[in-house]
This record gives C-alpha cells, sequence and structure tokens, in this order.
C-alpha cells in the first residue's frame, strides 16, 4: 500500500527528473520548478541535486546543470553514472551531464539538437543510453491549423465555461482510413463532441452530441 512520506525537505515542485541509481541504492532528483513565493513574477527554478534512500531526502549538490525543466535523465549501468540531457529553461537545451553520486560534469562530446520533453532509457543490451523525442523547435508553422468553437462548420456557438478542448481523443472514427481528432466539451449541457474528420488537402469540421 501507499504510505506518505513526511519529510518535505525537497519543497514542491514539478517538471523535474528522477531516477534510480542501482550501483548505490539511491534515487537521484535533478531541477524542474519551483513554488512562486508570494508577490515574485516567476516561479523558483532549483538547480540542486537529491537523492532518497529509502528513509529520506538528502541534498548532496547545489551546483552542476543550470536550472531547466522537462529535462531526461536515466542511469548508465555500464558506466555507473547518471547522464542528463537537455530541458528547457530561458532557452532550449542540449548539453550533457553525467553525476557520479559526488558532481556533475559536463559531457564534451556533441550530442542530439537541443530539447525539451524527450525520453531517454538504458539499453542493457548494447551498454548505450538511448534517447527519443521531441525537438527544441517544438510544433511547426508549417500547414499548422488553430481550432474554438467559434471555427466555421462547428454546429455549437461558443458559452462561457464550457471548457472546449478538455480532452481529446485519434482514431478513425468514421471508417475513412484516416485520423480524426475528437475534442471533448464537458461544460456543455449537451456534452457535445466535436469532430474533426480528416480530408484529403484539409481537415472538415463536425459536430455531433454524445
Amino acid at each position: 500500500s501507499w504510505r506518505r512520506q513526511p519529510d518535505a525537505s525537497v519543497g514542491p515542485r514539478d517538471h523535474h527528473v528522477m531516477a534510480y541509481d542501482v550501483r548505490r541504492d539511491r534515487v537521484v532528483l535533478f531541477g524542474g520548478s519551483g513554488a512562486r513565493p508570494p508577490g515574485a513574477d516567476r516561479r523558483l527554478s532549483p538547480t540542486d541535486t537529491w537523492e532518497w534512500n529509502g528513509e529520506r531526502w538528502n541534498q548532496v549538490a547545489t551546483t552542476g546543470p543550470s536550472s531547466r525543466g522537462r529535462s531526461a535523465m536515466v542511469y548508465d549501468e555500464k558506466r555507473g553514472e547518471m547522464v542528463l540531457f537537455g530541458g528547457g529553461g530561458d532557452e532550449v537545451l542540449g548539453d550533457t551531464w553525467r553525476w557520479n553520486g559526488e558532481r556533475w560534469r559536463r559531457a564534451s562530446a556533441k550530442g542530439p539538437a537541443p530539447r525539451y520533453a524527450h525520453a531517454m532509457a538504458y539499453d542493457t543490451d548494447r551498454g548505450v543510453v538511448v534517447l527519443y523525442g521531441v525537438s527544441g523547435t517544438g510544433l511547426s508553422k508549417n500547414r499548422s491549423q488553430s481550432w474554438s468553437q467559434a471555427s466555421d462548420g462547428i454546429v455549437s456557438d461558443p458559452l462561457k465555461d464550457e471548457d472546449f478542448g478538455f480532452s481529446l481523443a485519434a482514431g478513425d472514427f468514421n471508417g475513412d482510413k484516416k485520423d480524426d481528432l475528437a475534442v471533448g466539451v464537458p461544460g456543455q449541457a449537451a456534452k457535445e463532441i466535436v469532430t474533426f474528420a480528416a480530408g484529403t488537402r484539409n481537415v472538415s469540421r463536425q459536430g455531433k452530441s454524445a
């Protein structure tokens, strides 16, 4: 069963990274975004490193990688150290860092393009760290489209607190072997689901009530 631990020394944060150090039997945590102090314009950007030993959190470093969120970190079993790459903060980052349990060291090797919200895993068969995922360039404006309840073709008018886009689902809903997008509108009295059906060149807009 779950048991809540009373130790709150790390402080509230999100978009941090955590990974398990097999050799030292520790969970390692780095960075993320902290709480916003009263009256402050921005949230705290911690650059601290913590380790969980099964009983309590211990702060083990305050220097190393710059402040960032949505980076990725994984334990490299072959080399016995953590590997951290990328993340986002004031800019999208593309640096690689290694944690050996005592200090961070920035790797000199070139790597992938800067990015955040990516994923990393360790390949035990080949003894390498594998990275996959989002590029730092983000969504492309090329052929992009924006939709709302005010868009042409949607059968209902936008009203306050309808939460258009609260939930999303993708799939071939009309059987034409092309992916469609369903957008939930839970705040509407009819609990409408708006379906954007893929066309040959663009996207047609259809609406139906659940």
